[in-house]
């Protein structure tokens, strides 16, 4: 029961007052129940945000791997380039290489903030 104030009806006996209280309160025990059957149903168990985690650890270990594996490759080609034109190389693939680095210590950063 909700009122605004401008004109809506009330009670005006005690047995009217009593009931509209009842009312209300049996409204907010609901609405609250309901929050919290909820928020119980969105909850991961232990099991579930273990596995979730396991989950998560496996898809950044994999992002590792292939960012790892990017950066070696640039540098490998980095190093042949340098030494076929007897100069420090190409500039592109310099800048590719070092964020490649910069994209592998973030991941590492991120990998080893996880939880266990």
């Amino acid at each position: 029961m909700a009122t605004v104030g401008y004109g809506d009806y009330t009670p005006n006996t005690i047995t009217g007052r009593f009931f509209s209280f009842i009312i209300c309160l049996w409204g907010i025990f609901y609405v609250s129940i309901t929050f919290v059957s909820l928020i119980n149903i969105i909850k991961l168990s232990v099991n579930e945000q273990n596995a979730f985690t396991l989950i998560k650890k496996l898809k950044l270990y994999s992002e590792l791997r292939n960012t790892a594996s990017s950066m070696i490759t640039c540098f490998i080609r980095y190093s042949i380039l340098a030494r076929k034109l007897k100069k420090q190389g190409g500039l592109a693939l310099r800048v590719k290489c070092m964020l490649a680095a910069d994209r592998l210590k973030t991941l590492l950063i991120h990998f080893r903030n996880l939880k266990a």
